[in-house]
């Protein structure tokens, strides 16, 4: 659950997560559906305060001009407000979802699953083993969602929409080409899809009604 996920920053009026919602009913969206937006709302990456001289605009994404200018009613906006320059309060960052969960409970047999796609994905097959490993962090596959869903709080025959995004950032000296940054954008556009789909299967085969959502699809332009 990463930056696709606080509803209310995408202007979404019906709650359907424990962040946020979007102005849907359940599994009504199409898999083609997709939001769209020239701006990134990068909720993992601002509430771990990125910074990287290398990367100058991703760090401004996580901004408290940039969010609070474009989302001021978001999570993340409250959390740069409130939270301090400490990477990853948890302890404040679990009081503001404390504060907001009553008024975001997901309608009755609707769940949300939010995966971290995207330039997280440093193969084609990530869903299958061995894990996808990208900057230390590993991307669970098929089987490691199988084995999590015994532990999930699911109902029963509930409807799953599988929520993602193409994201990508490509190193400056990189993103000048524009013939580099359009194939980067098939190849994450591909991976992501594929492994979205993937992770859908392993709900469907539990029982599940099964929907996928696309946020933030990237152009090749920077």
């Amino acid at each position: 659950m990463l930056q696709t996920a606080d509803g209310q920053a995408f202007g979404g009026t019906e709650a359907k997560s424990l962040f946020g919602g979007f102005a849907c009913t359940a599994c009504a969206l199409k898999p083609e559906l997709a939001f769209s937006s020239p701006h990134l709302y990068r909720l993992g990456d601002i509430v771990w305060r990125f910074r990287s001289p290398k990367y100058a605009l991703a760090t401004y994404q996580v901004s408290e001009p940039y969010v609070c200018g474009l989302w001021p009613a978001s999570l993340g906006c409250r959390y740069l407000h409130v939270c301090g320059d400490r990477r990853f309060n948890k302890r404040c960052f679990i009081s503001l979802l404390d504060l907001r969960r009553p008024a975001t409970r997901a309608a009755a047999g609707a769940v949300l699953v939010h995966v971290r796609t995207g330039d997280m994905l440093v193969r084609g097959d990530c869903a299958a083993e061995p894990p996808c490993l990208h900057d230390g962090k590993a991307t669970p596959t098929a089987a490691g969602y199988r084995s999590i869903l015994p532990r999930l709080p699911l109902p029963n025959a509930s409807s799953v929409t599988v929520v993602y995004s193409t994201h990508f950032q490509l190193p400056p000296e990189r993103e000048r080409s524009a013939g580099e940054a359009e194939a980067a954008a098939r190849m994450y556009s591909a991976r992501s899809d594929g492994y979205a789909l993937a992770v859908g299967r392993v709900f469907e085969a539990a029982g599940h009604e099964v929907c996928t959502l696309l946020i933030n699809r990237p152009s090749a332009s920077p």
